[in-house]
């Protein structure tokens, strides 16, 4: 970086920190100094430079984090909800309907390749995933997340249920663009589903971010929120999510049915109860943002 830069970057910290020092510490998190009222300073998010904050996640009633947002756009196909799970290994995305969105854009055998590959999930049968990789080096694919541009994903993973393993194999395009292996692999699939579970293999719902983008982001999380920040992030952590916390809300209040989310491959279990979330603990917040400054 330049020295120009170094200098634009130290003014942005200074004016961050000086906002920050100056304002109340009940405040610095979005309460009231006088109650547990949540209140949003206009004020105090123009003290922060919002470019370095790429997207966010609030957990929900189940504890899953979800984007509180729709306007989701992976691969150019759009996802409506999109839970991040730092546990996962890549990404998974659900089969999109009849499949003619990916024959108009990625049918191409000069720039991509599809692959069949087995998973690790849970179940009798665990279902295949489709890969769709780019021939060109470095190209990705387009990403993008409550409105904002993202870090280009190396691949487009996608579940596959019977549903969708069926509109493959019914379909000449895209066997077409699937090695014979792959194809005995969904041909296997589907008469394992129809004799050991029959009505199992469902399709997924929602679409799940892992490490395949979450390592191309500084993604941190502190009570119910979490932020996905652009590398390396130099500003104050602690003034971000205090300004989040308050952005989020009422994006969730807005989002109907957000707290019935939940990971299609950890359907609530029968002894797993709802935890509401304590939006307003604030020793608890103030605890997990200061594990990051240590």
């Amino acid at each position: 970086m330049n020295e120009s830069g170094q200098e634009s970057n130290e003014k942005k910290r200074s004016a961050e920190d000086a906002a920050w020092q100056t304002t109340p510490k009940r405040g610095r998190v979005g309460l009231s100094q006088d109650s547990n009222t949540s209140v949003y300073s206009p004020s105090a998010s123009a003290t922060i430079d919002h470019s370095w904050v790429l997207a966010y996640a609030a957990k929900n009633n189940r504890s899953r984090m979800y984007l509180p947002e729709k306007n989701n756009f992976i691969g150019e196909i759009q996802y409506e909800n999109v839970l991040v799970d730092c546990g996962c290994s890549s990404i998974l995305l659900p089969f999109p309907g009849d499949g003619s969105v990916l024959k108009k854009k990625y049918l191409d055998k000069l720039s991509f390749y599809w692959e069949i590959a087995n998973s690790k999930g849970t179940g009798a049968v665990h279902s295949p995933v489709l890969k769709i990789k780019t021939h060109m080096i470095g190209a990705g694919f387009p990403c993008t997340l409550v409105g904002k541009e993202q870090p280009r994903l190396q691949y487009l993973r996608f579940h596959l249920g019977v549903r969708a393993a069926k509109t493959i194999l019914n379909d000449n395009d895209m066997t077409d663009m699937v090695d014979s292996s792959g194809i005995t692999a969904m041909q296997n699939f589907v008469r394992q589903v129809e004799v050991l579970a029959p009505g199992s293999a469902r399709e997924r719902k929602h679409a799940l971010l892992g490490q395949l983008y979450l390592e191309h982001v500084v993604y941190c999380q502190a009570g119910p929120i979490g932020l996905m920040l652009k590398p390396p992030f130099e500003g104050n952590l602690r003034h971000y999510f205090g300004v989040y916390r308050n952005v989020v809300k009422p994006k969730i209040a807005n989002f109907e049915g957000f707290h019935d989310l939940e990971d299609d491959d950890h359907d609530a279990e029968a002894d797993e109860e709802e935890r509401p979330v304590p939006w307003d603990d604030e020793d608890q917040y103030q605890d997990e943002i200061e594990d990051y400054e240590r």
